[in-house]
């Protein structure tokens, strides 16, 4: 009798080590083979920016069994539209949702009505919302006081700096904007600030340029950098043509500008990361990991004379096709 207990419940530990290793294989099998579904809500039309972290949201897919779907707006800052295409994806039932929102109430209400039934990601926004939510985003603070610091280190002493400002008010813009003057403010330099509207042609930048003393121009984004440089770009040798130009980006024409020394230092964002990351959070999220609320991704800035060297070639021409 006791042999016969003893045969029973070492088939019922058998048994029950049999089912664990079956359930832990299906488990396994499973995971691996779950396809993600994740749609990413731009804030307007495609540009060469959003490609790139286009190029590292695919990336991020490709290797973790995800299906991606990129939606565009019809204009830029097209805040009826995004709102419609964030309540349109939930009701889809996607498993995630990437958004580069455009800083409105409206969107944030929709945002926070989306984090209700799927995870979020927030991309290159601090916009506040009123829940806790995840986000993945260039630190542009830092990259603001690396920009004032490259102007510090390159202008003579007697030269002052002026910074151009665009009629962007995104939060991105103000923390790079803020970085800039922590840095001027505790150097105790000279510097001028003016809106990018103000000049038509180079003329009138010129003027300004002699009026007060310029060295250094700081560009806030990537549009200001684009005109300012193009402005300086369109007048012969001599015409203040020594004045620097900092910028932001590495657009196909700022590279370009750069490659001319009309720009003679660029920050640029390492988009590529940014969708890369933001992909992976999201199906960490997803399958209830943990994953870093708030993750700032570093920046570069890479002068004119070094642009081709392994390390900022890697940089500037972020794996686009």
């Amino acid at each position: 009798m006791k042999k016969s207990k003893k045969i029973n419940l070492i088939v019922l530990i058998i048994l029950l080590i049999i089912s664990f290793i079956l359930l832990f294989c299906d488990l396994l099998f499973r995971d691996k083979n779950k396809n993600y579904q994740i749609s990413v809500i731009a804030s307007g039309k495609s540009n060469e920016s959003f490609m790139i972290l286009k190029e590292g949201a695919e990336q991020a897919a490709l290797e973790m069994n995800a299906n991606i779907r990129f939606l565009f707006l019809s204009k830029d800052n097209n805040e009826k539209e995004q709102i419609e295409l964030i309540k349109r994806e939930c009701d889809n039932e996607v498993d995630a949702l990437l958004i580069s929102p455009i800083e409105t109430e409206g969107v944030a209400e929709a945002i926070e009505y989306a984090k209700k039934k799927m995870p979020v990601i927030i991309i290159q926004s601090s916009m506040n919302i009123k829940s806790s939510i995840n986000r993945v985003m260039c630190d542009e603070y830092n990259l603001g006081q690396a920009l004032a610091k490259e102007a510090l280190n390159n202008i003579n002493k007697n030269k002052n700096i002026m910074i151009i400002n665009s009629n962007d008010h995104s939060t991105s813009c103000y923390e790079r904007y803020n970085g800039i003057l922590k840095v001027l403010d505790e150097s105790n330099s000279e510097y001028y600030i003016s809106n990018v509207e103000n000049y038509i042609d180079y003329t009138v930048l010129n003027n300004v340029i002699e009026s007060s003393n310029i060295g250094v121009i700081i560009c806030v984004d990537r549009e200001v950098t684009e005109n300012i440089a193009e402005l300086k770009k369109s007048v012969t040798e001599g015409n203040n043509n020594n004045v620097l130009i900092l910028g932001v980006g590495n657009t196909n024409k700022i590279i370009s500008l750069l490659e001319e020394k009309i720009i003679n230092a660029t920050a640029v964002q390492n988009e590529f990361n940014i969708g890369y990351i933001a992909v992976k959070n999201a199906i960490e999220v997803n399958d209830g990991e943990k994953a870093e609320k708030l993750k700032l991704i570093k920046s570069t800035v890479i002068e004119s004379d070094d642009m081709y060297s392994p390390k900022n070639e890697r940089i500037l021409f972020q794996f686009v096709r």
